[in-house]
């Protein structure tokens, strides 16, 4: 698929965005909401001559059409006199921030943004799904719910705020919305930067925080700006020993979100969770949504050095063969501790006692 025209050949090597797009199909489909799967990738990636794991099992174990975009961001970059070279990732995102920034943070400098054609190649690329099924297997695509990982992540929320078709969202592994407060809760807590952000570093993206050109940054790209739009069933995954974000940047976020939301931290786990427990969630949350099932109903709130957890067992019925709800607790064994060259070294966590509930 071909999203988009980014930016101009005098800025940049490579104008026009194009993704593969996956398409899992299986017989007998019957719902008219699919999920659509936000990956990445480079121009340098293989044709997916089969789709990923994850949308295969997410596709099978509903029965439902699941699609994944690939290559969002569109990259490598080269951007005119540009001494970096091929840009990929971060570097691309802080790069246009950079230049944002730097030039006054004006509408028109907007372009700059990648975040913006990456939300926009997501549009797209419902479009184009939604046509392909119609066409060949005359299966009606009307609404998706919309995932991705880290930057996809990010994309995850941005698409769910300008695209009504987006019911339910899984973003996995982007712990940072209400971004200032957060980052500033992470340099006081490291002390410095931790290398993961270092795109962000170099660019001398946090140099500008507290200013109007920031400001006006963050009302654009994060998140947080569009809070009042997440009206739908949310799941956010997030990893306990993020390279990138600390364990407790939900604090900044939480209380503000609006309507459905669940929340995860995968113990034990850095920035990828892609063999965790994350994944039967997610499809398990997945299929919740297509089929109109309840998902359970809880409150908890941290207290000083207490988690106080409320739990309407009646409001939490399972079916009789499913056995008892179950509440694990999760210790830590090992706290998070940086080595001598400021490398992140995960909590250790071990499974405790549980209450069982029927």
């Amino acid at each position: 698929m071909y999203s988009q025209h980014w930016l101009t050949a005098e800025i940049v090597n490579t104008t026009e965005w194009w993704h593969w797009i996956s398409i899992v199909v299986p017989k007998g489909a019957k719902y008219e909401t699919g999920m659509m799967w936000i990956g990445g990738g480079s121009t340098n990636s293989k044709f997916p001559e089969t789709p990923d794991a994850l949308i295969l099992a997410a596709a099978t174990n509903t029965n439902s059409i699941v699609a994944q975009i690939h290559n969002v961001p569109f990259q490598p970059l080269i951007f005119a006199n540009d001494s970096f070279g091929e840009r990929r990732e971060d570097e691309i995102i802080t790069y246009g921030w950079r230049k944002f920034l730097e030039g006054g943070a004006k509408d028109e400098d907007a372009i700059w943004l990648a975040r913006l054609p990456m939300t926009k190649a997501v549009k797209l690329a419902m479009d184009a799904v939604s046509n392909v099924v119609e066409k060949t297997y005359s299966q009606k695509l009307n609404t998706y719910v919309v995932g991705g990982a880290s930057k996809r992540g990010w994309t995850t929320w941005t698409t769910a705020a300008v695209d009504d078709r987006v019911i339910a969202i899984i973003p996995v592994v982007i712990d940072m919305l209400n971004m200032e407060p957060s980052f500033v809760h992470h340099y006081k807590n490291y002390g410095f930067w931790a290398p993961a952000v270092e795109d962000y570093v170099n660019e001398k993206i946090f140099d500008w925080a507290g200013t109007p050109e920031y400001d006006r940054l963050l009302e654009i790209v994060e998140p947080y700006s569009y809070r009042t739009l997440y009206d739908m069933p949310k799941l956010i995954i997030n990893a306990a020993g993020d390279e990138f974000f600390q364990p407790d940047s939900w604090e900044f976020y939480w209380e503000d979100l609006i309507g459905e939301k669940h929340l995860q931290y995968v113990p034990n786990y850095g920035h990828n969770v892609g063999k965790s427990d994350a994944v039967p969630n997610l499809i398990s949350f997945y299929a919740a949504i297509l089929n109109n099932e309840p998902r359970p109903e809880y409150e908890w709130k941290i207290m000083e050095n207490h988690i106080k957890f409320k739990l309407d067992p009646a409001k939490n019925q399972v079916q009789s063969n499913s056995g008892p709800l179950i509440m694990k607790l999760l210790e830590i064994l090992e706290l998070m501790f940086l080595d001598p060259n400021g490398r992140q070294l995960n909590s250790q966590f071990q499974k405790m006692d549980y209450m069982k509930y029927r």
